[in-house]
């Protein structure tokens, strides 16, 4: 990228501004509204809800991304009024709502939608969706009052539950500290609640319409759609005093407990055909374990295209993991065909990975079936089951892990939500997935393949072949800082989870590493022929020792900025990252003595020989304290090795 490239698109991938946030009150209550959203509503330091947002969901539940035509914002003291009208349109999905957002002095915030469809056309789910965050609900016992009136006893789930724990709810009270308590009501639809954790979003969902009733519904140009949800502190006497963001240190701490550092692969890229020299040699030098590429039998070719990826696994120094996606007829006759075009080959399989077409988890036949045949073929190749979707399908339907060496599921952040922030959120709970795949796992290695920015199909559509444009799978914070940054928390906390294997991305192209040279990407993805992008420093410095153990550390702040640290044969490599576009100061442990710092931000990536620039130019500090400060750059990162 040149100079005159807007910082922007260095941070995030698109040169225009992130959403503005207001910041508003509500008696007791703060909270941010953001792009037709409130997020965030706190009762002091507790968090009462995560988000509540209107939601559009078509009959494949793709998710309609907002457009907001109209908004008006009136604070008052500690009230608010926010009107907003928001368009939704995909295809022949056209439907339009007008929002009202009230926050009064006594801590009442209502939600108010009056929408319409000015087209006809089928939908999964249309109305608000209330976020309850994770931290301070799993486990708790709430009251559920039914839409036929009764008022029963439960509990927010502790596990990642596979369904829904509450269903037909009309009202939902639960226990925030110091003897008060938050309820919500709800009016217009019947609604229930769901595990979020299951997608890696960071909180349970309360929605509308309950999933027994049948789906997608016809509506009708004209329908309307009215719903009203209120949220009321009722036991809440006085306000209560949240620290200001602006006062607090932002910290970073570390413990002596370690993890391993998982085996990190690559997939092969969808994009781009042929890998050229230089890409082959940028690949190698980042030391990845493993090599990622799906055998699809339903191609009649597959056998060609099979043999182009054991020479670009060659060509690239690493082992095979082999993705077998299976017919539900011949899988037999294809896992025969598999082994013996293999047999004679030079081929180093590292991990085999069952599917079967149609099947959202492997099935047990299968498993009973191939498995012992690839065991004699491959008697070096680690063979497991799961499901090429997300962890939800795991949940619900676990293949025993008997037979298996491990189980495995893939992770992309955006199958609710696309904002920065919503992002971020995901980090942790990816580590959540992991704990509860190993309690399903039964003592078996959790495999995550593949981790990307987007979906890569759509495992629930209704409609043939739907979500598999693969214009829908780009993102373009992918070439960003921002981009390397998720990419850095995501390792972090499946790491320390306890994941034995974790494959990313892909080598090259728009859903890569790097993009080949010679070759524009376009104006949504604003790459030039050639350039490598953040994520590529990312992988490289995490990977220069396979050896390392990942310390556990904690953010203070984990929206903020978060960070991974390597215990390495010699001292400790702190990596911090910015999810802000504002210069963070991080208090951080360092013994007394000299470290070194790579910087990583807008700056560096101007001069395309940037990957080759950032290891030659550290800063030399030196530090009479076990505790110093260091700034972050604006989505930056900062890479600290201390000896």
């Amino acid at each position: 990228m040149v100079k005159s490239t807007p910082k922007e698109i260095f941070y995030y991938g698109e040169a225009r501004p992130l959403p503005k946030q207001v910041f508003l009150k509500a008696g007791p209550l703060n909270m941010v509204y953001e792009n037709g959203a409130i997020r965030y509503i706190r009762y002091g330091e507790t968090e009462v809800l995560r988000m509540v947002y209107a939601a559009v969901r078509n009959h494949n539940w793709d998710t309609i991304e907002p457009i907001i035509r109209k908004e008006t914002i009136q604070e008052e003291g500690n009230s608010f009024t926010i009107d907003v009208e928001i368009e939704y349109r995909q295809d022949e999905l056209h439907f339009i709502a007008h929002y009202t957002f009230t926050g009064s002095e006594t801590g009442v915030v209502r939600f108010e939608m009056k929408g319409k469809c000015l087209s006809s056309f089928q939908k999964n789910r249309i109305g608000f969706c209330i976020l309850h965050p994770i931290h301070e609900c799993a486990g708790n016992d709430c009251t559920v009052t039914k839409a036929d009136g009764r008022v029963i006893g439960a509990s927010f789930p502790n596990a990642i539950s596979p369904h829904q724990p509450f269903m037909n709810i009309k009202a939902l009270q639960w226990k925030l500290p110091k003897g008060c308590s938050a309820t919500l009501r709800f009016e217009g639809d019947v609604f229930e609640t769901e595990d979020q954790r299951n997608w890696t979003d960071a909180s349970f969902k309360t929605y509308s319409t309950p999933l027994d009733l049948p789906f997608p519904v016809q509506m009708h140009a004209g329908e309307e759609v009215n719903q009203v949800v209120e949220l009321s502190l009722p036991d809440v006497q006085e306000a209560v005093t949240r620290s200001s963001q602006n006062q607090k240190q932002l910290n970073f701490t570390i413990s002596n407990s370690a993890a391993d550092l998982p085996k990190i692969g690559v997939g092969s890229s969808t994009e781009v055909e042929h890998l050229s020299a230089r890409a082959v040699e940028l690949l190698r030098r980042i030391g990845f374990h493993h090599y990622r590429y799906d055998v699809k039998f339903h191609k009649p070719d597959w056998k060609k295209l099979l043999a182009k990826a054991c020479r670009d696994a060659e060509a690239l120094g690493l082992p095979l993991e082999l993705a077998l996606h299976l017919s539900e007829k011949q899988y037999a006759e294809e896992a025969e065909a598999f082994c013996r075009h293999l047999l004679g080959s030079k081929a180093d399989i590292y991990a085999i990975l069952l599917f079967q077409d149609n099947k959202k988890t492997t099935p047990t036949g299968l498993i009973h079936a191939l498995v012992p045949q690839l065991r004699r073929c491959f008697p070096a190749a680690k063979i497991g089951g799961g499901t090429n979707a997300y962890f939800t399908e795991l949940n619900r339907q676990t293949p025993p892990s008997e037979d298996l060496d491990f189980l495995t599921y893939s992770i992309n952040p955006q199958v609710h939500a696309f904002d920065n922030l919503s992002l971020i959120e995901t980090l942790e709970i990816q580590g959540h997935t992991v704990t509860s795949a190993k309690n399903l796992a039964r003592g078996k290695e959790v495999h995550v393949s593949p981790v990307t920015f987007k979906p890569r199909f759509n495992p629930n559509a209704t409609a043939t072949n739907a979500g598999e444009d693969p214009e829908l799978q780009i993102d373009a914070r992918q070439r960003s800082l921002f981009g390397a940054s998720w990419t850095l928390g995501s390792i972090k906390y499946m790491a320390e989870a306890g994941a034995k294997s974790l494959t990313y991305y892909e080598t090259a192209g728009r859903k890569g590493l790097l993009m080949p040279q010679g070759k524009a990407a376009g104006d949504l993805f604003p790459a030039e022929g050639g350039d490598v992008f953040p994520i590529y420093a990312v992988l490289q410095y995490i990977l220069e020792d396979p050896q390392a153990k990942v310390l556990y550390s904690k953010s203070s702040d984990p929206l903020v900025f978060d960070g991974l640290v390597l215990k390495k044969h010699k001292g400790q490599r702190i990596i911090l990252s910015n999810f802000t576009i504002d210069q963070q100061e991080v208090k951080i442990p360092i013994a007394q003595g000299k470290f070194q710092v790579y910087q990583l931000d807008e700056h560096m990536l101007m001069n395309p020989d940037w990957a080759e620039l950032l290891s030659s130019k550290p800063s030399r500090v030196e530090t009479e304290n076990r505790h110093c400060s260091v700034a972050l750059p604006p989505f930056g990162l900062l890479i600290i090795d201390v000896d």
